[in-house]
């Protein structure tokens, strides 16, 4: 942003510029001042921020100071097979640059081959997948497919309960909470 200032006589007006100081924030103050945590009391976090994670290699991570931790929980349940796998990264990169995405609101080869090779290791009768973003999400979608099942096999019934763990992680949509 650039600061404009006049000076001078009534007779003589000259428009000086002002370029602002560089003001750097590390991640750290971006974090802090930008970044909602879900599963975290913000209040007072400035005291006790945050792990900043910089990399990743197999089923360790790595902080912002070097240290070296084993990820228990593989990067919240969606780094299973660990960081940094070349097979892994070569084959994103591969259908990243022929398609990256396209809403299965359409079809395309990559949806239905994955579909199919799923549908291959499920049990007999199970044949139909449908993908979504995140854990959440697949919670929300399920319980939108068991209340439409309900009403389908319990006409004018309105079959609504849910069993759910207390305090079980179940998501952060409405309905996985």
């Amino acid at each position: 942003m650039l600061c404009r200032f006049e000076l001078g006589q009534a007779t003589s007006r000259e428009t000086i510029v002002i370029m602002p100081q560089t003001v750097t924030f590390n991640n750290r103050d971006l974090d802090l001042k930008h970044l909602w945590h879900g599963n975290l009391q913000h209040r007072g976090l400035e005291s006790r921020p945050p792990l900043e994670v910089t990399s990743g290699d197999g089923c360790y991570v790595v902080d912002s100071e070097g240290r070296r931790y084993l990820d228990g929980m593989a990067g919240l349940f969606c780094v299973n097979v660990g960081y940094g796998r070349r097979e892994i990264v070569d084959a994103v990169a591969a259908q990243m640059s022929q398609l990256a995405y396209y809403p299965l609101t359409q079809s395309h080869g990559p949806g239905a081959q994955l579909a199919g090779r799923l549908a291959e290791l499920l049990p007999p009768g199970l044949d139909r997948v449908f993908f979504t973003n995140s854990g959440s999400e697949a919670v929300e979608t399920a319980l939108k497919m068991a209340r439409q099942c309900a009403r389908q096999m319990h006409p004018g019934e309105n079959r609504y309960k849910i069993v759910a763990r207390h305090r079980g992680y179940h998501g952060f949509t409405m309905g996985a909470l």
